[in-house]
């Protein structure tokens, strides 16, 4: 009987762990370079966001691992909402990842960097 209230209470824990962990699959790609946005490419990614971890993993063909530094206030946004982290990439690099939902319902994930950014429609 012990052993099965241990083995329960574990279970329990883990599943209440696993409940900050969100994923989505990125169905669209755009890229913005220099203030150009190129045209949505389709793709189909998974985007792993860990908050217990403080880490978001986006796992397209190179792998990008953000770590998230603290909460930051997102831009103004007339048509959606969104919330924005800093974050510091696998290299060393600090940058910007919000997660936006446009009025309409679609669901947007940016990355943003000085001299690029990333667009990734979600669901």
């Amino acid at each position: 009987m012990k052993k099965f209230i241990l083995i329960f209470v574990l279970l329990l824990g883990l599943t209440t762990y696993a409940q900050n962990t969100s994923y989505m699959t990125a169905y669209e790609l755009a890229v913005k370079v220099d203030n150009n946005w190129s045209d949505w490419v389709p793709c189909n990614i998974t985007v792993k966001m860990d908050y217990d971890r403080g880490k978001i993993t986006i796992y397209s063909d190179q792998v990008q691992i953000y770590t998230i530094i603290e909460h930051a206030d997102p831009p103004y946004d007339t048509n959606g909402r969104q919330i924005a982290y800093i974050v510091i990439d696998q290299d060393g690099d600090q940058g910007r990842f919000r997660f936006r939902q446009q009025n309409n319902g679609t669901r947007q994930i940016y990355v943003d960097f000085a001299n690029i950014s990333w667009c990734y429609n979600v669901k």
